[in-house]
């Protein structure tokens, strides 16, 4: 199985925790960061040395956007869809 950014596997990357600056919104503010719960203390603490105000969302919010992954290389695939959906993803 390929590795991507941070040396994680596709399905991987997409259940990592998420944070978005701003919002999805068209009212969202450049100040404010959303963030899943599952983001690392260490992380937030980060957000708010640098004057960001930090949403705290669920585990797993659809606030952060949603996506799904088709990997191509050599004939081959590689497909992962996000848990935050309702989606799934089969490669054969």
């Amino acid at each position: 199985m390929r590795r991507f950014g941070l040396g994680m596997k596709t399905s991987h990357i997409l259940q990592a925790p998420r944070w978005l600056l701003g919002g999805m919104g068209v009212e969202a503010h450049s100040t404010v960061v959303e963030a899943e719960s599952r983001v690392s203390p260490r992380t937030i603490s980060t957000f708010h040395e640098a004057g960001f105000r930090v949403n705290r969302l669920d585990e797993w919010s659809e606030e952060v956007g949603q996506a799904n992954v088709i990997f191509l290389d050599d004939g081959s695939f590689e497909v992962a869809t996000d848990p935050r959906g309702d989606g799934s993803a089969l490669a054969g």
